[in-house]
């Protein structure tokens, strides 16, 4: 499935790029995260709880930043696993200046599931999808406005 959006976050970029690269920003931000562990510089190591409709339990993964060029662009490559199947999946993400000091983040990029999350169909994923995604920048932009 194709994945692509912008937000707006009320920060500048240098900010939101600190935030993005920060693992305990990163674990406040992420729904349900209960863990985040560098394990090497960019690779970072995930637990989640996820408790979204017909989707529930506990995922574990790797979170992978690539391509860096602070603060304007990245590739997070993503990979978790757990009782339901497995989904990975990859995306470009730019940083550009915004009006009032702000950044607009576009991303765009693939998503896959497996085992149960394939069966749910590309629509149900992409609507859990989304909605993880919006309460993910919505948080990131709450910890970016409020500083480090």
């Amino acid at each position: 499935m194709r994945i692509e959006g912008q937000y707006q976050l009320p920060a500048g970029r240098q900010q939101v790029w600190t935030c993005l690269v920060t693992p305990e920003v990163l674990k406040g931000a992420i729904p349900g995260c209960q863990e985040v562990t560098e394990q090497q510089e960019g690779v970072l190591e995930i637990r989640l709880a996820v408790a979204a409709g017909p989707v529930t339990g506990v995922f574990e993964g790797r979170l992978r930043l690539e391509q860096c060029i602070p603060p304007e662009h990245c590739r997070l490559a993503a990979a978790a696993a757990g009782p339901m199947g497995a989904v990975e999946g990859w995306a470009e993400i730019d940083l550009r200046g915004a009006a009032a000091g702000g950044t607009e983040l576009r991303y765009s990029g693939e998503l896959r599931g497996s085992g149960m999350l394939a069966v749910l169909g590309d629509r149900m994923l992409e609507r859990l999808f989304r909605r993880s995604l919006d309460d993910f920048f919505r948080n990131l932009g709450a910890a970016c406005s409020g500083g480090l």
